[in-house]
C-alpha cells in the first residue's frame, strides 16, 4: 500500500477517538488525529493560506515524522488535505523533519530536513527538496537530493543541523537565501547558518549569521529570519522559550540591537511565518502536548508581528478570530477588592469553556499591591490565571513565570489584557508585548459538568476601566478533502488490480 495512503487511513481510524476527547480545542488547529508539532512550509499561495506540520499518523506520541497539510481562506477555518511528505524508507530516510515552502515563480517548492538513522550524527541530517503543481497535493522529492549536505561546511562540523527557512529579499531577486539552525561542535551557544542559491538546487555556504550569548541556549532550532519595520529579525527555538534578536545586517551578519522572548512558556515553540496578501507578517507556532486521547499538540493563535518604538516584538491576534464571537457581556468602571461589595465577578459559566476576555486598566501602578485572577472551578478542581505585580509573576494553572511588567511595559502605560480560552488552552496577550501560552490542566472527564469562571482581586481595591467577554464558537475543520483522497486512491488501486 502507498505509504501516504496507509498513514492517512491510520489517521482516519482514530479520528472518532480524537473528536470525543472533551478537552480537544475548538478553534486551535489540530491534526485530524494523533500527534502534531512544528508548523512547516507556511505559505500564502493562490489566494489561500497553507500550513504543513510535523505529524505522526500512527500514534499520539512523537515519532514517524510526516508532513501533514491543511489550507484556509482566513487562518481560522481549515480544510484538512492529504499528507504531503512521508519518509522514503527505501532511501534510508527515517523522518521528514521541519522546513519551509516557497513560491518558485509559480512552482511550490519544499525544502526540509531529512533525518537518517540518528538525529545528531553528521551525515544523518541532510536538506532535501520536493516540488508540486499548483494544487499542492502530490509532492515529488527531487532526484538531486540532498541539495544541501555537510560537505558545504568544509572542516566545520555542525551538530543538530536542521530546519531550513528560505526567502528572497525582493520578489524580483534571482538569489535565494536560506538559514538553518544548530551549533558548531564544541561551541557553548547555538547559531544560525546562512546559505545562498540562484536556483534552489545548488547552494553555497556563506557564513554564521548569528551566534547566541549566555541564556540563549546551546542549540538553535527552527530559525526564522526576515525584514520587519526597518529592521532584521531572527527568531529561534533554543529547547526553551522562543527568543528574538532585532538588529541590522552587516557583511552578512546580524548585529543585535535588542532581544527578548516571543513567549514566556516553552509550551509555545517552533515558530514559522506567513506573509499575508496585504503584507502583514503572521506568526504561527506549536503548542506542545495537551492531549493523549487520539490527538496531541495544536497550533497557537496566529498573530501579526511588528516592532514598536522600544525595539520590542509585538504580537497582535489576527482580527479574523472575531468571527468566532457569539454572546457578549461587558462591565465598565468595575471595582474589585476585599473591601468592595463585589469581591468577585462571574465572567463565564458553561459546560464548554471557550471565550475571549479583554480588560483595560489605566496603568500598572494600580496593580502594584493587588493580585487579580481568573478562577476556574469545575466541581473539586480549581485552576487560575493570576497576575501578581508585586511578586512579578503571571500564572496559568500550575505554571508560574517571572516577568517584570514595569520594565517591559513602563509604569504609566495603559494596560490592555487579552485572554483566549479554548477548553484547556490559555493564551494571554498584555499590550501585545508580553505573551504567555500554556495549558490550564483543568481536564474534564466530560462536558456535562459546568465550569464557572470568576474574576477576583485579593488586594485592597482596583478600578478596571472596562471588561469585555465573548463566548467563542468552534472553528470549522473540514475533513472531507482528506477522506475523498483516501477513497479515490482506494478505488484507483482496486481498478488497477482487476
Amino acid at each position: 500500500m502507498n505509504s501516504i495512503l496507509q498513514a492517512m487511513k491510520s489517521d482516519l481510524e482514530d479520528k472518532p477517538k480524537a473528536d470525543a476527547c472533551p478537552w480537544r480545542p475548538k478553534y486551535h488547529f489540530t491534526a485530524p488525529s494523533h500527534w502534531m508539532n512544528d508548523p512547516n512550509g507556511t505559505i500564502y499561495f493562490n489566494d489561500e493560506y497553507h500550513i504543513f506540520y510535523q505529524h505522526n499518523p500512527y500514534g499520539s506520541n512523537w515519532g514517524h515524522m510526516h508532513w501533514g497539510h491543511a489550507k484556509s481562506k482566513n487562518l481560522v477555518h481549515w480544510e484538512h488535505l492529504p499528507i504531503a511528505l512521508a519518509p522514503s524508507l527505501d532511501k534510508g530516510e527515517k523522518h521528514c523533519f521541519s522546513g519551509c515552502c516557497v513560491n518558485n515563480d509559480g512552482t511550490p517548492f519544499i525544502l526540509y530536513t531529512m533525518i537518517g538513522r540518528l538525529i545528531d550524527i553528521p551525515g544523518n541530517a541532510e536538506q532535501w527538496g520536493a516540488v508540486s503543481d499548483t494544487s499542492m497535493i502530490k509532492w515529488k522529492k527531487l532526484k538531486e537530493n540532498p541539495i544541501l549536505s555537510d560537505d558545504l561546511h568544509g572542516d566545520m562540523e555542525i551538530r543538530h543541523w536542521r530546519d531550513p527557512y528560505v526567502w528572497r529579499d525582493n520578489e524580483s531577486d534571482v538569489k535565494w537565501n536560506c538559514v538553518l539552525g544548530g551549533h558548531v561542535k564544541g561551541a557553548d551557544h547555538g547559531s544560525a547558518f546562512r546559505y545562498s542559491s540562484d536556483d534552489l538546487i545548488d547552494w553555497k555556504y556563506e557564513n554564521i549569521l548569528c551566534t547566541g550569548i549566555e541564556g540563549e541556549g546551546n542549540n538553535w532550532e527552527c530559525p526564522n529570519f526576515f525584514y520587519l519595520d526597518g529592521k532584521y529579525v531572527l527568531l529561534f527555538s533554543p529547547h526553551s522559550a522562543v527568543r528574538y534578536i532585532i538588529g541590522n545586517l552587516e557583511n552578512g551578519k546580524l548585529i543585535r540591537e535588542s532581544s527578548g522572548l516571543i513567549n514566556l512558556s516553552r509550551t509555545y515553540y517552533a515558530t514559522n511565518t506567513i506573509k499575508g496578501p496585504n503584507g502583514d507578517l503572521i506568526l504561527l507556532a506549536f503548542l506542545s502536548k495537551g492531549g493523549n486521547r487520539g490527538w496531541n499538540g495544536s497550533l497557537a493563535i496566529p498573530r501579526i508581528l511588528h516592532i514598536n518604538n522600544r525595539k520590542q516584538i509585538t504580537q497582535e491576534p489576527i482580527k479574523q478570530l472575531e468571527s468566532l464571537r457569539t454572546s457578549h457581556k461587558e462591565w465598565h468602571s468595575l471595582r474589585l477588592g476585599k473591601h468592595c461589595p463585589n469581591i468577585s465577578q462571574l465572567v463565564f459559566k458553561g459546560r464548554d469553556v471557550s471565550f475571549e476576555l479583554q480588560m483595560n486598566l489605566n496603568s500598572l501602578e494600580m496593580l502594584d499591591k493587588n493580585r487579580i485572577s481568573l478562577e476556574f472551578k469545575k466541581r473539586w478542581r480549581k485552576r487560575e490565571i493570576a497576575f501578581d505585580i508585586g511578586k512579578n509573576t503571571i500564572k496559568i494553572g500550575k505554571d508560574c513565570k517571572e516577568v517584570y511588567l514595569q520594565k517591559e511595559l513602563g509604569n504609566n502605560t495603559p494596560v490592555r489584557v487579552s485572554i483566549f480560552i479554548d477548553r484547556n488552552i490559555a493564551e494571554i496577550f498584555i499590550n501585545d508585548i508580553i505573551c504567555y501560552s500554556h495549558h490550564l490542566n483543568l481536564k474534564p472527564a466530560s462536558l456535562t459538568v459546568p465550569t464557572t469562571v470568576n474574576l477576583k482581586n485579593k488586594g485592597d481595591e482596583i478600578l478596571i476601566n472596562d471588561i469585555h467577554v465573548w463566548k467563542l464558537k468552534g472553528a470549522d475543520f473540514d475533513i472531507r478533502p482528506f477522506i475523498q483522497y483516501i477513497q479515490t486512491k482506494i478505488n484507483k488501486d482496486s481498478d488497477e488490480n482487476k
